[in-house]
């Protein structure tokens, strides 16, 4: 926020007493147009009296206007409660895939296109999908670990699917670096039917979730 102070504002604390790692915006209110209160979530590393930096995460409200070209800050950030975790939302995958089923076939060729710049991207995407490989490729391979759909199909359907036909997966992949080390990543996708294969229409944005999956 040091960017927008106006002249006079700024925080009194010593540079370096205080050095955050990770930052990430948790709310933002607008109570009238050109007015923000955004919650900043701080992994703050805090100067102790025996010179130790332990790390802790610390919630701050800042409050600012603008005209979308310039902006003011209007308070210095302020310590807050940090939001509450709320319960496991409930998400609309009911139906378990084989990921080594067609779907999943055309899930993992998909992701390894995209995530590991292995393989053709268009061969698994649908014409006029507008997808593009990540760039630069951040894994080296990817493996798929479960595979879950909110439709269900009754056996050997889904392997002569009817054109047209949609399905909507939650994919998890397991995705190796060039050192080995993994990272689990949860892909919410919508495939389709073309000449008998699946094929990704897009990537969703959220995954469905149960109150919100007869409104998609």
């Amino acid at each position: 926020m040091a960017a927008f102070y106006p002249d006079g504002m700024r925080s009194e604390r010593e540079v370096g007493s205080q050095i955050p790692v990770a930052t990430a915006a948790v709310s933002a209110v607008s109570p009238e147009p050109g007015v923000w209160m955004v919650i900043v979530a701080a992994n703050l590393l805090t100067l102790q009296p025996d010179s130790t930096r332990p790390a802790k995460i610390t919630c701050e409200q800042v409050s600012f206007v603008g005209d979308g070209t310039s902006y003011a800050a209007t308070s210095l950030p302020t310590p807050v409660a940090c939001p509450a975790t709320a319960a496991q939302p409930l998400l609309a995958y009911g139906q378990s895939a084989d990921p080594a089923g067609p779907i999943g076939q055309s899930a993992i060729g998909f992701l390894t296109a995209y995530l590991a710049g292995q393989g053709q991207l268009d061969r698994y995407v649908s014409p006029g999908a507008s997808v593009a490989p990540v760039s630069p490729t951040p894994f080296a391979s990817v493996r798929l670990q479960d595979l879950r759909t909110h439709e269900t199909f009754e056996p050997g359907q889904a392997a002569r699917p009817l054109d047209g036909t949609l399905v909507h997966v939650l994919a998890r992949a397991r995705c190796f670096d060039a050192t080995g080390q993994s990272t689990l990543a949860d892909y919410p996708l919508t495939l389709s039917a073309r000449s008998g294969r699946w094929e990704l229409t897009r990537i969703d944005p959220v995954p469905l979730r149960e109150q919100s999956a007869g409104r998609r």
